[in-house]
């Protein structure tokens, strides 16, 4: 005979694989939709284990005497290129934030007929220093509206002025012509 604190126990992980099959905004949404989940557990107890639930491989967890940059090289282009993997080699764009934009990832992509493009921080490792840098003497006199950019093969740097200083890495093509 199965006991209740067994049942309950299978309860709540048949609910937890349930909200990988069909996803929603959040836990109230499962709750409304579902009708077995209220039956099953209260939404605050059902949060409050959550909290403790750990699915991952610790691992695969960036070394944290790493510095950031280095977790940002490593461990974002690895992301990046699993969640590109069923894209690659269709000729696809992708658009990113600064937090994963990189000159090495961009380059994978490439290599993978996947064109990228996504503003990049200043200090990242690798981008043109004298247009990137935001106290190079260049950059302090850029006005509202005026760029300036740098080309290496198919990447593309580009560092314009909106309200602030803005910078931009492609691998989009362009020419001289395509330089306004």
């Amino acid at each position: 005979m199965i006991s209740r604190g067994c049942r309950r126990n299978e309860s709540l992980l048949a609910l937890y694989l349930c909200m990988g099959i069909g996803n929603k905004p959040n836990i109230i949404y499962y709750r409304s939709t579902t009708p077995f989940f209220p039956a099953t557990i209260s939404r605050t107890r059902f949060v409050q284990i959550l909290c403790y639930v750990h699915f991952v491989d610790n691992n695969l967890a960036p070394k944290p005497d790493l510095p950031d940059d280095n977790k940002r090289k490593i461990y974002g282009k690895k992301a990046v290129m699993s969640l590109m993997e069923p894209f690659v080699d269709k000729r696809r764009y992708l658009f990113m934030d600064n937090y994963y934009t990189s000159v090495d990832l961009f380059e994978e992509l490439e290599k993978s007929s996947t064109l990228a493009c996504g503003t990049v921080r200043s200090n990242r490792v690798r981008p043109p220093r004298e247009i990137c840098n935001l106290k190079s003497i260049q950059v302090k006199q850029l006005k509202r509206g005026e760029s300036l950019y740098r080309q290496k093969g198919t990447l593309t740097y580009v560092t314009w002025c909106d309200r602030k200083v803005v910078s931009m890495l492609a691998t989009v093509p362009t020419s001289e012509a395509d330089s306004g």
